[in-house]
């Protein structure tokens, strides 16, 4: 699994103009820092991609696949939230289409299908290598950042872009493209995704998320703390990912640097990290049982702000997704379909915490 994690810091996301955000909301590419599409880069209109041969084949592949609506297809909360078809773009030989996204602002995945429009579209399809190291951006979608005390503050957050085999063929790519962040709280409402046609350049565009999965704030109550580094404040669980943020007591120190980056530096050492009861960790139901989370980001630092209840440390966060290889070698997803309405505790390490709606 090709993952990369990355600070906000390492990429400031360019300001953008109202009329540039209106046209890319409205599903046009956002190239004005870049190269601006010339006429052979116009969205094609599906009614046309249907005369052509390949095309045909391609789009009823598309019509049919419908990937995370069978990944979530059991959780009709979820499933009733993925939006189709958001955005579209072509040259002459491919197509690119973002045909599903789901989010809650901390998680947003999407299935992107490149179709073939004739056969020199087809052989660049089967010779472009999508999941490059080098070449993270060209295929990738970001969370767009918000200004925090008139600076970018840093965020941890993973991104991933994988094929899924099992519904590509020789006219047809498809591809899992998301993100899964520390927290949902640096910028929820946009995500920038970039992207590339058979010319090779760099295209971008804005997608809306901001119709995303409902979270819930619940907050934490406990005569004692885990740790002397932290005490956790709130558990920010939706039906696809879960945060529990809270104030720091010794875990980072703050060394912003006025007008520039905001920069943290760890006070815990390694073994006191990897000791921590941030490693261990379950949430509690009403009918007792227990879900343990895997795959969690830990410890990350954060910017106090009145959308994060002015906390200040992301303790573990992390996504109810499951990525995984079949026995052929095919990446696919699962869901790890969490009853996150009857979740009455925590258990942090050997302290326990009741759950109370705000």
């Amino acid at each position: 699994m090709r993952e990369n994690y990355r600070k906000a810091f390492d990429k400031l996301a360019p300001k953008r103009s109202d009329d540039e955000l209106l046209r890319a909301v409205l599903g046009k590419a956002d190239n004005m820092e870049r190269k601006k599409l010339n006429k052979k880069a116009m969205i094609v209109p599906v009614a046309a991609a249907l005369t052509l041969t390949i095309g045909a084949v391609g789009v009823t592949a598309a019509l049919n696949t419908a990937h995370l609506r069978e990944v979530f297809g059991g959780n009709e909360s979820i499933t009733e939230n993925i939006h189709n078809y958001v955005f579209e773009d072509s040259d002459e030989h491919v197509k690119i289409t973002v045909e599903e996204y789901l989010s809650d602002g901390q998680c947003t995945y999407l299935t992107v299908h490149y179709q073939a429009l004739d056969e020199e579209g087809r052989i660049w399809l089967n010779e472009e290598d999508f999941e490059e190291v080098g070449c993270i951006d060209r295929l990738a979608v970001h969370p767009k950042f918000k200004l925090s005390k008139d600076v970018f503050y840093a965020k941890s957050y993973g991104v991933q872009t994988r094929e899924l085999e099992y519904l590509s063929n020789d006219t047809d790519k498809f591809f899992s493209v998301s993100f899964e962040a520390n927290s949902r709280y640096y910028g929820t409402e946009m995500a920038d995704f970039n992207y590339f046609l058979t010319d090779g350049e760099q295209r971008s565009t804005i997608l809306n998320i901001s119709d995303n999965v409902e979270s819930k704030w619940l907050e934490l109550k406990s005569e004692k703390s885990p740790s002397e580094f932290y005490i956790p404040k709130y558990l920010v669980v939706s039906d696809l990912s879960y945060a529990i943020l809270g104030e720091n007591t010794g875990a980072f120190k703050d060394n912003s640097i006025p007008g520039v980056y905001w920069s943290f530096t760890s006070l815990m050492t390694r073994e006191e990290d990897k000791t921590d009861a941030v490693h261990d960790i379950s949430f509690v139901f009403s009918d007792g049982s227990e879900y343990i989370p895997t795959g969690c980001s830990c410890l990350s630092s954060s910017t106090a702000s009145e959308e994060n209840r002015y906390t200040d440390i992301d303790i573990i966060s992390g996504s109810f997704v499951r990525r995984k290889l079949d026995g052929n070698g095919n990446f696919k997803i699962s869901f790890d379909d969490v009853d996150v309405d009857n979740i009455v505790g925590l258990k942090f390490g050997d302290v326990y915490y009741e759950l109370s709606a705000e």
